[in-house]
């Protein structure tokens, strides 16, 4: 996929998101602000790195990536009562990454990145009559990944391993196209109040390259579960 294409259509769905005008608070709620917090929590296993690189590990070293909570945001446009476009937005999350290895064991933390994960859904609302609302979504979603570094014990166990110099920021992680899978549920407080819990899977796979030399895939597939409280208009 053109990166650059996916961002352009991310910033157009923005602007449409917050295009709105006086004559919809006479008419059905047209759109959805909702804010809160969410839970990022990756699954176990993650993948392995560096198999066949260091002498002392020729399997590699078993990588464990850490869960965050983050503020995020999300506006969701109606086109009818049932179909709607939803955008997700966040402050960065940061996640620590573990590793451990049959010879030197846990070496618990070694790393950590940041990442944005802005997701574009279409979502189907189970328009009941009643205070609950529930829905299900499908998106896109793409994971930017920025500020990773390694802990400078870690830098120094693969400079030792690999026999040349490793920094600390001598690590990067590609950033990541893959659906997401969706399900909440909206309970309206009053007309224009509501509270809402959303479940996501999302499929976030990355490339990790240390020294500029790839060392193996992080599969992340992480759980997101968010609480928030919106307002429609």
């Amino acid at each position: 996929m053109n990166k650059s294409l996916f961002i352009k259509g991310v910033a157009v769905s923005v602007l449409a998101s917050c295009a709105v005008t006086g004559v919809m608070a006479a008419e059905a709620s047209k759109y959805k602000a909702r804010v809160g917090l969410t839970n990022i929590d990756p699954k176990s296993n993650n993948g392995t790195l560096a198999v066949g690189l260091l002498p002392s590990e020729p399997t590699g070293l078993a990588i464990d990536v850490q869960d965050d909570t983050m503020l995020t945001f999300n506006g969701v446009y109606m086109v009818n009562d049932n179909f709607g476009v939803e955008l997700l937005a966040a402050l960065p999350f940061e996640h620590e990454i573990e590793a451990s290895g049959p010879t030197v064991g846990a070496l618990g933390e070694i790393g950590s990145t940041k990442h944005l994960p802005p997701t574009l859904s279409a979502q189907w609302y189970f328009n009941n009559d009643s205070a609950f609302t529930p829905y299900v979504g499908l998106g896109i979603n793409y994971t930017l990944f920025f500020s990773e570094k390694l802990t400078s014990g870690a830098a120094g166990l693969l400079s030792s391993e690999l026999g040349t110099t490793v920094n600390t920021g001598d690590i990067s992680l590609d950033n990541s196209v893959g659906l997401s899978y969706q399900v909440g549920v909206d309970y309206d407080i009053n007309d224009r109040m509501l509270v809402n819990l959303d479940f996501r899977k999302m499929d976030i796979d990355t490339d990790v390259k240390i020294i500029g030399v790839k060392v193996g895939e992080v599969n992340i597939d992480p759980t997101v579960i968010s609480l928030n409280i919106g307002y429609k208009y």
